[in-house]
């Protein structure tokens, strides 16, 4: 498979994404303010346009991938997220102390920690439902 199939539907989603939350947010300033929209402000909406696009192709796995490649998507499409996220919450607070900026990554590892344990643990669960139904299906069959 070629890479560019894996990066198109990302790319796709991000303008997406970007597309709509400019057009929220003119509908909003524009309403509620006077001010003209800062390229601060720009930034961040693309910065989290990109996270909420990698964290859709993570969990939702539109690439049909099975294996070790849905893995390999999945982890590193978090990842990246994630760091996009952390980039995010040093945009909109540039004037804060390096330990919060710090916090707020042990929070997002642990949050992650918790997905992926959830996830084993679910995945866990199916596997041995799939074995009994396999099983029963054997016993049947053999009778």
């Amino acid at each position: 498979m070629d890479v560019g199939q894996y990066i198109k539907p990302i790319v796709s989603d991000i303008f997406k994404a970007c597309g709509c939350l400019l057009i929220i947010m003119a509908l909003f300033l524009g309403i509620n303010s006077s001010e003209i929209i800062r390229p601060v402000l720009l930034w961040q909406i693309i910065v989290l346009s990109a996270a909420f696009a990698l964290f859709k192709v993570a969990y939702t796995n539109p690439l049909d991938l099975t294996g070790k490649r849905q893995v390999i998507v999945f982890s590193l499409c978090t990842l990246l997220a994630d760091i996009l996220i952390v980039l995010w919450l040093f945009m909109i607070s540039p004037n804060t102390d390096s330990s919060i900026i710090l916090a707020y990554i042990v929070v997002i590892f642990i949050v992650k920690g918790v997905v992926f344990a959830m996830m084993y643990i679910d995945g866990e669960k199916e596997a041995r439902q799939i074995n009994e139904k396999l099983s029963e299906y054997k016993n049947n069959t053999e009778k």
